[in-house]
């Protein structure tokens, strides 16, 4: 593409990364009208449309990120690359831990406008990526290889019209060198270097007695290395690009940062912070009389008594044990080729192949879960610690600790005694949760000119994921029971299970005395877990592309005839995920239990598009043309849906173009949401229209929406638990959006552009559950048939506990089509090329690339019936678990400021600005659901800075170094009161900076 300021038929790299579609559109439709007699002009495909042309522009925005941007940030990762713009929210990284609210796979994906990845469709040269993950099937971006990355063109309006389902938000379409000539090795290596400047948290974790970071840290090393390979073939007939990677990056451990060096509360007053602390403990915590007693520790000095716990000393931090970063390895390689028969017969073929392995690492497991506490604050292990019967005559128990736990309460030596207890493995050491994924993806493609007028493609793309989760170092919720219930059989220490010949293999677990776990009761107790399966999908596509002049279809105001584009499309996703023995016996202490998900789906679809210039050179009609398309499809078994999309372009001047789009997209339920089994679990949730009628807040009437009969109210066994339905359904109905765009694009002079848009999506049908609570709360108080016929009582006696099958009482919390979600904004492109010769001679360029998104409103109605809610600019668990993937401020941007000199040297600074955010407490949706505490009540605007450069020291070899986060600004605190789903080390997840200063070198070599 021929670039602003350049000669024609010359092309230079872009160096601010974006801009806007139409800005090739522009620029091309210049270069075409300067080209020298004989030169041909350049004919651009935009994503968003199937049809290319000289004057290819867009009704809808798209913003462009060129392979200059990947050298500027130094990033081996598809996902940074995306995340650095204001219309990309973060969806999951290396960085996800499993803190956030997004469920952790060990893939990167793409989100765009916050409402999920699986409403973004990632593209690779206009196709569709394999799955991502078998628990997951958003694409991974770990499978782009980014050495061929020519652009990246990010669609931010519906498309499925052009490309299917799950274009709700848009599309990320990673354009690829499929025609490199040459040798190219890349080399690049980081590092990040964090401060630890908080004193003020230092002080808080130290009066909690833990140990903080400081000084200077340098860790999270990332290596990449990549070649690639490029040829013509047969006297230019055929050509071949093949392509190797390798990239390394180290984990970075919570503990290396003072900010999360401990988990954070706000104290009551609000005015600080305090650590938060696990009492499940290194060397237990036991709680006697049915957990109602003194929590009590072991006495390190006598080494076989207990002691009082001690508050803050003795609870246990599981700070340093969780991860800022996953370390992660990826192998990938690749080949792209294609053979010219003739203009008819092109055939072609591309090859991708990644094997990925990372791993999420956890805190040594406890004989419960996880809770906090603040450290100035005695625990209630009533509510935390699990209960395990302890025998008064266990003869692991010293015989004070049998007046302790026995004596003290009444009970004899025959009696067992119910003690909550709270013990870390740390003898065992961490859990780790490990994610191997191998994918590879195959196109095969025949296209070609019929004549003229008319061209065709058509091809067959399969990609497939393998998929394992290995989990170690948790506990068996069955073997820990045997191994704390321990006898004296001969005065040997033995389990009863071992008495009872239940199981023979028991060893005992003595966590009664210092030093007392032996390594044959940690191989007993110990217990990992294994998922492994595939997903995959199959795609059939045949196009036809025509050119209409000849048959003189075209507007008498019009220079050009009207295009169009036809064709059908075949598409087929399955999907398998077997857990082991441990995961669906639900044995896993920690972890818990899943269920096996295989199923299928397919969709036959039919599409057309058209470009109809209606006027050309015109008097206030420079260019006029209206965009047309539409999709029909049969999903099975989700039935027919329609997509559609107009769109409109005016130039009343050359420098002027005003475009708008009104589109509907459509997102088909995936296989995991359809085919996830059903099964029921056991929820803590007081039935209100269960017990003695004298009990009961709700009348007869009201009770009866729940299905009550009046022989029941009254008579139904009061209950402290419901059964709930939880998994997928089949039975679930497409997400319809209605999305709108309009903006303009001003080119005032040939080296400035400025472009503004709006737009807004609106998501019907949205797929999300209800709880039990929120389910019979809005039935009662409603009558919503929603809510009611989510409530399904056993029809013995009404009960939502008793039973276990499929008569059983439960309330329905699988996933189905709730309410409604929607967002709208303003995004802004600008871009200015200033040649700085008339200063001095070879001075070179400044290029000025702007792009900014403002966040008008986010009205969220999932939950049809209850009021609408706003989370713009806001964070916390409301607007998390509701709301967008990661908060979104009202305001962000990018500017990067590029000098290019005449001696192959350039100097880039890149100015990144997150806009102010306050606790969704503080907002007029959700006041009064929490406290507004000063310490974190409100995020101030952020800014960072990136300084990078480059030199080509030879003809043959470039230079580049530098550094992201250039000022070490580090991330706002957020305490766990203000902000506890989205706490990632104690921040907003995927916002901001989390790791400080990134160092990176790379170095090009190309022959």
């Amino acid at each position: 593409v021929n670039a602003i300021g350049s000669a024609p038929g010359r092309s230079i790299r872009v160096l601010a990364g974006p801009c806007v579609a139409v800005l090739f559109g522009l620029l091309a439709s210049g270069a075409a009208a300067a080209a020298e007699p004989g030169e041909s002009a350049v004919e651009i495909v935009v994503t968003g449309s199937r049809l290319s042309s000289v004057n290819a522009s867009s009704p809808s925005p798209v913003v462009v990120v060129d392979t200059e941007e990947l050298l500027h940030q130094g990033t081996t990762r598809a996902e940074e690359l995306l995340n650095t713009l204001p219309q990309v929210n973060s969806g999951l990284t290396l960085g996800a831990n499993g803190v956030s609210v997004q469920p952790v796979t060990g893939t990167a994906t793409a989100d765009l406008r916050g409402i999920g990845a699986f409403r973004t469709l990632v593209l690779v040269n206009g196709r569709r990526t394999a799955p991502g993950d078998p628990s997951n099937p958003s694409a991974d971006l770990n499978t782009i290889p980014t050495t061929l990355i020519k652009r990246v063109e990010v669609l931010t309006g519906g498309a499925s019209a052009i490309y299917g389902s799950d274009a709700v938000a848009g599309v990320v379409n990673f354009i690829l060198d499929t025609d490199f000539n040459g040798f190219k090795l890349e080399a690049e290596g980081g590092a990040n270097r964090a401060s630890n400047g908080r004193g003020d948290l230092q002080d808080v974790a130290r009066a909690s007695g833990v140990n903080p970071a400081t000084g200077t840290s340098f860790d999270g090393r990332s290596v990449d290395v990549s070649a690639v390979f490029g040829r013509s073939l047969f006297d230019g007939r055929g050509h071949v690009t093949a392509f190797a990677g390798y990239r390394s990056v180290q984990g970075i451990a919570a503990a290396s940062r003072d900010y999360s060096a401990c988990a954070l509360g706000e104290t009551i007053a609000g005015t600080s912070y305090q650590c938060l602390l696990d009492p499940a403990t290194a060397g237990g915590t036991f709680v006697p009389n049915g957990g109602l007693g003194t929590p009590l520790t072991l006495d390190t000095a006598n080494g076989h008594a207990f002691r009082p716990l001690a508050v803050p000393g003795d609870l246990f931090n599981s700070a340093p044990y969780q991860s800022l970063q996953r370390p992660d390895t990826r192998y990938n390689a690749g080949a792209f080729a294609s053979y010219r028969f003739s203009e008819a017969a092109i055939v072609y073929t591309e090859a991708m192949y990644t094997k990925d392995t990372t791993s999420v690492r956890y805190d040594p497991v406890a004989t419960t879960l996880n809770a906090t506490f603040a450290a100035n604050a005695v625990p209630s292990p009533l509510t935390y610690l699990p209960l395990f019967p302890i025998s008064c005559s266990n003869p692991l128990l010293s015989s004070s600790q049998v007046n302790a736990l026995c004596t003290n309460y009444g009970l004899q030596p025959t009696d067992t005694a119910q003690v909550g207890i709270g013990r870390r493995n740390v003898e065992g050491g961490q859990r780790t949760d490990e994610f191997r994924h191998e994918s590879f993806r195959v196109v095969a493609g025949l296209k070609g000119e019929f004549s003229e007028q008319w061209s065709y493609d058509t091809s067959l793309v399969y990609g497939r994921v393998n998929g394992r989760e290995t989990l170690s170092n948790d506990f068996s919720n069955a073997r820990l029971t045997n191994a704390l219930n321990v006898v004296s059989v001969g005065g040997a220490p033995t389990c009863q299970s071992v008495v009872d010949t239940t199981d023979p293999n028991c060893v005992p677990y003595n966590i009664f005395q210092v030093g007392g776990v032996t390594p044959a009761a940690l191989r007993y107790i110990s217990e990992g877990g294994q998922q492994s399966g595939f997903a995959d999908r199959t795609i059939l596509n045949a196009q036809l592309i025509g050119e209409l002049a000849k048959y003189g279809i075209r507007s008498p105001f019009a220079h050009n005839a009207v295009s169009v584009a036809t064709g059908a499309e075949y598409r087929t996703e399955s999907l398998r995920y077997n857990p082991d023995t441990a995961y669906l016996t639900g044995d896993l202490l920690f972890t818990g239990g899943a269920r096996p998900t295989h199923g299928s789906f397919h969709v036959s679809e039919v599409f057309a598009e058209a470009k109809l210039p209606l006027a050309e050179d015109r008097p206030f009609a420079k260019d006029l043309v209206l965009n047309l398309s539409d999709r029909y499809a049969h999903y099975t078994p989700q039935g027919n849906v329609n997509a559609y999309g107009f769109g409109l372009e005016w130039a009343p001047l050359a420098p002027v173009r005003l475009r708008g789009s009104v589109s509907r997209a459509v997102r088909a339920p995936n296989a995991y949401e359809l085919f996830t089994p059903q099964y029921l679990v056991q929820t803590n949730f007081i039935d209100p229209c269960a017990g003695p009628a004298s009990g009961i807040a709700f009348s007869p009437a009201q009770c009866a929406l729940t299905h009550v009969t009046g022989a029941e109210y009254g008579n139904i066994p009061s209950q402290s638990t419901v059964n709930v339905l939880q998994g997928g359904n089949s039975k679930l109905k497409p997400e319809i959006a209605n999305t709108v765009t309009m903006g303009f694009v001003l080119t005032p002079v040939p080296n400035a552009l400025f472009s503004a848009d709006y737009w807004r999506i609106k998501v019907k049908q949205y797929v999300g559950n209800t709880g039990p609570g929120t389910s019979i709360a809005q039935c009662i108080s409603t009558g919503n048939p929603l809510y009611c016929d989510l409530i399904q009582r056993d029809a013995i006696n009404g009960s939502l506990s008793i039973g276990n099958g499929p008569t059983a009482g439960r309330v329905i919390g699988t996933r189905i089509n709730t309410g409604s979600y929607g967002n709208s904004g303003l995004d802004f492109e600008g871009r200015y090329i200033a040649s700085l010769d008339a200063l001095r001679q070879k001075a070179g360029t400044l290029t000025f690339s702007f792009t900014g998104s403002a966040a008008l409103d986010n009205p969220i109605n999932v939950l049809p019936g209850t009021p609408a809610l706003d989370c713009t600019g806001l964070y916390g668990q409301t607007c998390s678990g509701s709301g967008p993937t990661s908060p979104v401020p009202r305001w962000r941007h990018r500017l990067r400021t590029t000098w290019r000199t005449a001696h192959d040297f350039e100097l880039s600074l890149n100015w990144r600005h997150i806009g102010a955010m306050k606790t969704e407490f503080a907002s007029v949706y959700l006041a009064g659901n929490g406290p507004v505490l000063p310490v974190d009540s409100h995020i101030s605007a952020y800014n960072y800075l990136d300084l990078d450069g480059g030199i080509d020291v030879t003809p043959h070899l470039n230079v580049r170094v530098g550094i992201n986060n250039l000022t070490d600004k580090r991330p706002p605190v957020i305490g766990f009161a203000a902000n506890p789903l989205l706490v990632n080390g104690n921040m907003a997840a995927g916002v901001y900076d989390p790791l400080g200063r990134f160092l990176f070198v790379g170095l090009t070599a190309k022959y």
